[in-house]
């Protein structure tokens, strides 16, 4: 149960096939993840960036998963409501 909690919040990384622009990349057109960081105008690395995924939407679990969420909702708590 403590999973099918857990996973929606790391689902959101697991898109494997998307190219994020502005990735550092090597010839072969793979990330290099031994890049510098980006630097800001002051000279200190930038880190700005998606660091949280968007909000899931009402009812895209329920759509997703069928009814699994639907037991775990607490009245007053779904935005629906």
């Amino acid at each position: 149960m403590l999973v099918l909690l857990c996973e929606p919040a790391v689902s959101h990384a697991q898109w494997l096939h998307y190219p994020t622009p502005g990735t550092p990349r090597t010839r072969d057109g793979k990330p290099n993840l031994a890049a510098r960081a980006p630097r800001a105008p002051n000279g200190k690395p930038d880190l700005s960036g998606v660091w949280q995924p968007e909000y899931t939407p009402p009812g895209e679990n329920e759509r997703v998963f069928g009814d699994v969420f639907k037991d775990f909702v607490v009245p007053g708590d779904d935005p629906r409501t």
